[in-house]
């Protein structure tokens, strides 16, 4: 059974390409001028002028007074008369089960991480993929540009997995492994292969900063082995922890606000 637990919400101003996270008041009032300045519109004392020459509207009329309280969630705020709106941006965690698709829906009706999906959650998408027999965390959110800044190699985002060999593993091919080794022409950003723990010589653990289609897979086949099991165990801050399969939980607003930072999209 699914279990999904609740965090608070955070809530995010959107203008353009800037995103600027803000934890709300308990009564959800700010100051116009504060609006303004955390989506985007120009720096606080800039924005007190804009709205001092009449420049913003507050539910049609205009306002010129920068200290004046609005509820970000019921009022109309337009600048220029272009409207300014709050987005709430959503982050969940799920453990994605071994043989479910991470594809939102399939044209072939198989099953995919979408049946695990509530409708009320509105519209998500995963963070990259796990291949259908692949298993552990995926970050499930709809905010494009976190998302982009995870997957992209230029931000040496990390995401680690345990992985299970068909043999024993040879600690000089791991060494080979994590300086990076050419897979179609190209050669793989330097990683960390080790083995997991004392006793097991067949789990390795793989610590990465791209995601190429199979890599790991690819990466121990060059060396002849069988990738039996593959499960990702974080991405960045985020870790599966005891989550179980099939299990999806919202972040709490620390762990969004951390993941943020570290993506350099959060405004402290």
């Amino acid at each position: 059974m699914m279990k999904i637990r609740d965090s608070d919400e955070l809530v995010f101003c959107k203008s353009n390409k800037h995103f600027i996270f803000h934890m709300p008041d308990s009564d959800q009032k700010m100051r116009l001028q504060l609006f303004l300045s955390r989506c985007g519109v120009a720096s606080r004392r800039k924005s007190a002028i804009l709205i001092e020459q009449g420049e913003v509207q507050v539910n049609g009329d205009v306002v010129t007074q920068p200290y004046f309280k609005i509820n970000p969630e019921i009022d109309k705020v337009e600048f220029k008369g272009r409207r300014i709106r709050l987005k709430k941006y959503e982050f969940y965690m799920m453990y994605k089960p071994a043989g479910i698709l991470t594809s939102i829906g399939d044209d072939r009706g198989r099953n995919s991480i979408a049946d695990l999906i509530p409708e009320s959650f509105g519209k998500l998408f995963p963070v990259g993929r796990l291949d259908l027999d692949s298993e552990g965390l995926l970050i499930l959110t709809n905010h494009g540009e976190a998302a982009n800044r995870m997957l992209h190699p230029r931000y040496h985002f990390p995401k680690i997995y345990h992985v299970t060999l068909n043999r024993d593993v040879n600690p000089d091919d791991l060494k080979i492994m994590s300086k990076g080794i050419v897979i179609d022409g190209k050669k793989t950003i330097p990683a960390n292969y080790e083995k997991l723990g004392v006793g097991d010589s067949k789990r390795v653990r793989v610590d990465i900063v791209e995601g190429r289609k199979r890599q790991i897979k690819n990466v121990f086949s060059e060396f002849d082995y069988k990738v039996v099991k593959l499960k990702r165990i974080s991405i960045g801050p985020v870790k599966l922890g005891n989550l179980k399969s099939g299990e999806i939980r919202k972040l709490s607003v620390p762990e969004i606000m951390n993941l943020l930072e570290i993506l350099g999209l959060a405004d402290f």
